[in-house]
């Protein structure tokens, strides 16, 4: 019903939204097949380990799931799971290919173990060509060497990410500066664009606005939204993700 009121979530989305809700976040779900979507188009042709830590069942859950979605996007892409652990960490090198890139997808969010399997793999970057995708929690590891994240090739994703090198957010950057005396925080930029986006489309579309939510991403900011349906009853999600590289000690956005 257009007369009902519209509820707007700064979570993450549920995996059932209900009607007339907008979430500014996407949920884990959808971030890993718009994360698997991206493997599928830029790595098919490589040779992909998804890799887990053996004792985590949850790592492992969330390994195949990796699997699945890239699957689904390209069912030709070979994928080989390996469950590592120090019994069989010798193991991991022969699974390597000679004649292609070799992407390591790693489930982890676990600091000690990524750096114990960079340990493994960095001798061996002299016979094989290595990639490695890791997970949105990466971006907050302390410990890890970002020269030795660099050196890997590492490729995170993550929701939240704010693109300095943005026109868009240098003004309103400069803007909040000038105003508050403080750096905005990631909800500063999401609630601007966000509202401001919103008033765009009423004033685009009246009362129907909400309609057109998902259907007119030109009137949202492309930094920070990427609005698909949730479903039935008007709901709508923001599956806007963002896919960086480390680069001379920092996160940029992938071409």
């Amino acid at each position: 019903n257009d007369k009902k009121c519209k509820m707007i979530g700064i979570s993450q989305a549920p995996p059932f939204a209900p009607a007339n809700s907008f979430y500014c976040l996407p949920s884990n779900a959808n971030m890993i097949k718009s994360a698997s979507d991206h493997i599928a188009e830029k790595h098919g042709k490589n040779h992909i380990i998804s890799l887990y830590k053996a004792s985590s069942s949850k790592e492992k859950e969330l390994s195949f799931l990796f699997q699945k979605n890239i699957l689904a996007a390209n069912h030709s892409i070979a994928i080989t799971q390996f469950a590592y652990d120090e019994k069989n960490k010798d193991s991991l090198i022969s699974n390597l290919s000679k004649t292609k890139t070799n992407l390591i997808i790693m489930a982890t969010s676990d600091e000690s173990f990524v750096t114990s399997v960079f340990v493994k793999l960095v001798p061996e970057k002299e016979k094989y060509k290595i990639d490695v995708f890791g997970m949105p929690t990466w971006e907050h590891f302390e410990s890890i060497d970002f020269k030795l994240l660099e050196e890997m090739h590492t490729t995170i994703f993550t929701s939240q990410f704010i693109n300095y090198d943005s026109d868009e957010v240098t003004r309103f950057r400069k803007s909040y500066i000038s105003n508050y005396y403080s750096e905005p925080s990631y909800q500063a930029f999401m609630g601007f664009y966000l509202a401001s986006g919103l008033c765009s489309l009423m004033d685009d579309y009246g009362k129907d606005y909400w309609k057109y939510l998902n259907s007119t991403n030109d009137n949202m900011s492309s930094n920070f939204f990427k609005i698909k349906s949730a479903g039935a009853n008007l709901s709508f999600t923001n599956d806007k993700i963002f896919i960086l590289s480390y680069s001379n000690y920092q996160l940029k956005i992938t071409k």
